[in-house]
């Protein structure tokens, strides 16, 4: 007899640099450990062009959903496809615990959080990196100490229950060094605390961080997560289902547009008495005037022997993949004014062409476009 499957819980990745919104660049794929569950339950995983879903027998004769008792969630591995996500993504509020050769981002439903629309998201709203890049720590690993301590106690937590999961501690002599051994203990999310410092997450895996974008674990319910909220669980205290589709919700880098105008013409054409003129095109339905400001520098730069003059603009604008349905800009020859002149349309900014500035003492990312008119 052909039984059928039911989803259980769906993962959607949506990003609004992208004109549909759907993040295809982001691959979600079960973990091993994931897999082995998903064997146990009968359940099955469906890849999504954004995310995917997973699905489980609806089987009176053998309800295995009743059964349901496991401490460890779900985990999925976040794969990028496109080597400048990290450019057109806003995440500069996302605190690095190091390189991102050494860290991941973290996504769980251990909060509830909602959009404005209702749906369940795995991060607070607006806020997709509040976990910032954690590091990934191997089953074995030294915790070091800079300075070194005398008599250092670490414990270690998991995330659901808080409970030490391990703890050790220094000799009374300075050391730099504590070795751990978590060999016994699933991959995951866990805290970390030395003394009676604030507790820093990692993540628990074999995995290199190489190959492991972000990971995003969902903690079912049942019996062995009491302590899961009831608004966060797929599966009952008794065993029931309770399909959710749960959201991660990135947006769109915003930057710093500078324009750098070179003339092909120099004898002829100088851009000294130009304006850089903006419109963002959805202000302007509403009946705004969706006017994007740009400033001139006041002398031009030279760059590789060629001098530009300079555009930037008054506040940070998004990257868009799809920009011209967004904004529109334009040099001017007669500044703004609406008579006489020309007007000379201008390229976008591109996530290739954006990088971390320093000018001026402050730190802000910025996209360079450069125009040959």
């Amino acid at each position: 007899m052909a039984v059928a499957y039911k989803t259980l819980f769906s993962v959607e990745i949506f990003h609004d640099y992208f004109a549909d919104r759907q993040c295809r660049v982001l691959a979600l794929s079960p973990s091993a450990a994931c897999k082995r569950l998903f064997d146990r339950y009968r359940l099955l995983f469906r890849p999504a062009a954004n995310g995917g879903s997973v699905s489980y027998a609806e089987d009176p004769a053998l309800d295995l959903l009743a059964l349901f008792n496991e401490p460890t969630p779900f985990s999925f591995i976040l794969t990028s496809t496109d080597p400048w996500l990290g450019h057109y993504t806003e995440m500069d509020a996302a605190q690095s615990a190091g390189p991102p050769s050494e860290t991941l981002f973290y996504f769980d439903n251990l909060r509830e959080f909602r959009e404005e629309g209702g749906q369940w998201l795995l991060h607070p709203p607006a806020r997709a990196f509040d976990h910032g890049a954690v590091p990934v720590r191997a089953k074995q690993f030294s915790q070091t100490f800079d300075p070194p301590l005398k008599s250092a106690k670490l414990k270690i937590s998991d995330a659901l229950k808080g409970q030490t999961v391990w703890q050790g501690q220094t000799s009374e002599r300075e050391s730099r060094l504590l070795p751990v051994n978590l060999g016994q203990l699933p991959e995951g999310y866990y805290r970390l605390a030395v003394n009676r410092r604030k507790p820093s997450g990692f993540y628990l895996s074999d995995i290199p961080a190489v190959k492991q974008w972000g990971v995003v674990e969902i903690y079912a319910g049942g019996p062995a997560m009491a302590e899961l909220p009831e608004a966060c669980r797929v599966i009952t205290a008794d065993g029931k289902p309770e399909p959710k589709t749960f959201t991660l919700h990135f947006a769109n880098r915003k930057t710093l547009w500078r324009y750098y105008l070179f003339s092909t013409a120099p004898l002829e054409r100088s851009f000294e008495h130009c304006q850089v003129v903006g419109i963002d095109k959805r202000r302007a339905k509403s009946g705004d005037t969706g006017e994007l400001c740009f400033s001139r520098k006041s002398e031009p730069v030279s760059l590789e022997g060629q001098q530009a003059w300079v555009f930037e603009s008054d506040q940070s604008l998004p990257l868009w993949q799809a920009p011209a349905a967004e904004h529109g800009f334009s040099l001017k020859t007669n500044g703004r004014s609406d008579g006489g002149g020309a007007s000379y349309p201008l390229p976008y900014a591109q996530p290739t062409n954006t990088r971390l500035d320093a000018e001026s003492g402050v730190r802000r990312m910025c996209s360079e476009i450069f125009v040959y008119l």
